[in-house]
């Protein structure tokens, strides 16, 4: 985190996440895809929610993300990339794979 005039204040998450892509803040959460198979959210207050679609095993197989579509399962990520959410609280996570993927979470 940084302040307005651009100067370093702290960070977070070193221990709840390891492969974080990006963030969207959403109410009191942040959503952040993790390029190694899951979505985790965090409160406000930097504590782990849960983690959505952890799929964590399946990038130590060999090709991984490009792996053949008998692996890739419905509810399990393989390389989250991006999260968004609807009016309607739905999230929508793109992922890095072959031939792509959206998944959309229903709320």
């Amino acid at each position: 985190m940084y302040d307005l005039e651009g100067r370093f204040k702290y960070s977070f998450g070193q221990d709840i996440v390891y492969s974080p892509c990006s963030f969207t803040p959403y109410q009191d959460l942040f959503l952040i895809p993790e390029i190694h198979a899951r979505i985790a959210l965090l409160d406000f207050q930097k504590k782990l929610v849960c983690y959505l679609g952890e799929n964590v095993p399946i990038v130590d197989i060999e090709g991984w993300p490009e792996l053949p579509v008998t692996l890739i399962q419905p509810g399990k990520f393989i390389s989250p990339h991006a999260v968004a959410v609807d009016q309607k609280r739905n999230l929508y996570v793109v992922e890095w794979m072959v031939g792509g993927r959206i998944t959309k979470l229903l709320r």
